[in-house]
């Protein structure tokens, strides 16, 4: 017994698979790329005679699940799938902060179309200071554009991994899995402390922001500005402790004999820039 392995028409074209043995009664095809294989046996008896057979195998390559924003036209798979991480920066008491996933750039090699669903990793949610989760989240898509990941109940200080899995809608069905894992840091919480108003005999008044904090990380920066604004001169009359340069936690106004209207300033930054 003969066998055989050609390419399909038209020529040329790579021949995607090979034969273990091309003259045993039995033989292994092995796919080493994407295509149309056509594997002949051929039997001839002691007298010269022949008959032969022909099996075709459609070689089909999975489908490539891809996340991100700009990835252009088929990108290149990610080893085990893994995208690169989603930051993001929301206020602690957002809680109506959604997360848009783009997985519009996945694909399949023979162009079938694809069937795309979502779901949170089991195991992946945690407050990235630890404790215990204040919100789950959940992942949808629009039924016109199932690719896209629309992930809610996301809050600061929280992180989540989300998967993609592509299907093709051909004979083989294959499929691909993709993850990326969204981080959410929490905007540092700024807290004044201050009075409204200050009634003489006092002659000062202090501003504290020292209650302020960032639950998944530090602050380290706190800037002020101070402008006196009324009456004119007010500025020149009165004195105001240090403004420091970015450490700190609280200014007093003192030599108040009367009358005076403050402008204080303050600005926080966290360790991840927000």
């Amino acid at each position: 017994a003969n066998s055989s392995v050609h390419t399909s028409y038209p020529q040329p074209i790579p021949i995607p698979a090979t034969l273990s043995s091309t003259n045993t009664a039995t033989t292994t095809v092995t796919a080493v790329a994407s295509g149309v294989a056509q594997a002949t046996l051929v039997v001839t008896d002691e007298s010269g005679g022949t008959r032969s057979h022909d099996v075709w195998f459609w070689m089909d390559e999975p489908p490539v699940a891809a996340i991100g924003d700009g990835l252009g036209t088929q990108p290149a798979p990610r080893a085990n799938g893994v995208w690169p991480t989603v930051y993001l920066t929301a206020a602690v008491e957002d809680t109506s902060f959604a997360v848009r996933l783009d997985g519009s750039a996945s694909w399949d090699r023979e162009a079938s179309p694809l069937q795309a669903t979502w779901r949170v990793v089991p195991g992946s949610v945690a407050m990235r200071a630890g404790g215990d989760l204040i919100s789950t989240p959940a992942i949808g898509s629009p039924a016109a554009t199932p690719t896209l990941g629309i992930a809610s109940g996301l809050l600061g200080g929280m992180r989540a991994t989300f998967e993609l899995t592509v299907t093709s809608l051909d004979l083989a069905a294959a499929s691909d899995v993709a993850t990326v894992e969204v981080v959410v840091n929490a905007a540092p919480h700024l807290v004044v402390d201050a009075p409204e108003a200050v009634f003489l005999p006092l002659s000062s008044a202090t501003v504290s922001i020292a209650a302020s904090s960032d639950i998944d990380g530090s602050i380290v920066r706190r800037s002020w500005t101070y402008t006196p604004v009324r009456p004119a001169g007010i500025g020149a009359t009165t004195t105001v402790t240090s403004l420091g340069s970015g450490e700190v936690e609280s200014v007093t106004v003192s030599g108040v004999t009367g009358f005076a209207e403050f402008l204080f300033g303050i600005e926080i930054e966290d360790n991840e820039g927000a």
